[in-house]
């Protein structure tokens, strides 16, 4: 899944970025080092990736009560 991502992610910047460069008003659609929009969602990304992570491997039998399915547990 995260191979899939980091293929898709090139194609999907470039294919909606200018579209939204231009209902926020910009003359175009900032390269990817200087682009706030994309660089959130990479951090925000990463963080998500990191927590999940940790939770695994820190605490494996640490579970969240989940409506659906019953409990959620980190490994």
């Amino acid at each position: 899944m995260l191979v899939l991502g980091l293929i898709l992610w090139p194609l999907l910047d470039s294919g909606l970025g200018p579209g939204i460069a231009r209902r926020f008003g910009w003359r175009e659609w900032p390269a990817p080092k200087r682009n706030v929009i994309t660089g959130t969602i990479w951090i925000v990304g990463i963080a998500i990736i990191a927590t999940l992570t940790l939770w695994s491997a820190l605490a494996p039998q640490l579970c969240i009560p989940w409506p659906y399915n019953g409990p959620v547990c980190g490994a």
